[in-house]
């Protein structure tokens, strides 16, 4: 995700079905299995955050119920 998700609808899940379907399926795949590694680590909202705020992602998990809750919904829509 990058400032520009909203060129795919007014909402982050817009941009992730966008990429789910528009992206070659093995890039999709990596998708998949990289953030079911992280998930995996269960390292908690607080790490988690910190981690991707360290990143400049620029988005409020707190909003979203925390980034763990946010990527799960991330990597559910990819199955989508």
């Amino acid at each position: 995700m990058n400032q520009d998700f909203d060129v795919h609808g007014a909402r982050v899940e817009d941009a992730v079905r966008a990429y789910a379907t528009e992206a070659k399926p093995a890039d999709v795949a990596k998708a998949r299995a990289e953030l079911d590694a992280l998930l995996a680590k269960r390292l908690g909202d607080v790490r988690l955050d910190r981690t991707l705020d360290s990143l400049r992602c620029g988005y409020d998990w707190a909003k979203a119920g925390g980034a763990t809750k946010f990527l799960a919904r991330v990597r559910a829509l990819l199955d989508a």
